[in-house]
């Protein structure tokens, strides 16, 4: 079935994070994104991989979004799609996200609006 699911993927030769995230974000939603700042740096299974992965908070023109995105040569089919912040913080929730990335970056945003003053 569906996953919801964040874009993601390798760092390429010669990269730097920022550019590959950019990449994948354009790849994977068909959107470039404005700005990109940097969220968390993570290591998923440090018992079992040695992976690292950053997470970027991506500002976007969601009203741009295509209805279908993904990288051809990467056989990758995807339906990017937009949420208000009050129903995507619901995922968190009704156990449709069982994406590990996707549960982080949604319980920073969680945080992020506890923290902010009143008002903002």
């Amino acid at each position: 079935g569906d996953m919801i699911e964040l874009p993601a993927g390798r760092v390429d030769a010669g990269e730097d994070w920022e550019t590959a995230a950019a990449r994948e974000c354009r790849e994977e939603t068909g959107l470039v994104p404005r700005r990109l700042s940097l969220i968390h740096e993570i290591m998923p299974s440090p018992g079992v991989l040695d992976e690292h992965c950053r997470l970027f908070l991506g500002e976007v023109d969601a009203e741009r979004l295509p209805r279908i995105a993904g990288l051809a040569s990467e056989n990758e089919v995807t339906h990017p799609f937009a949420l208000p912040v009050p129903d995507a913080l619901r995922l968190l929730e009704d156990g449709r996200c069982l994406n590990g990335y996707l549960l982080l970056a949604l319980q920073w945003l969680a945080l992020r609006r506890l923290q902010r003053p009143a008002g903002a």
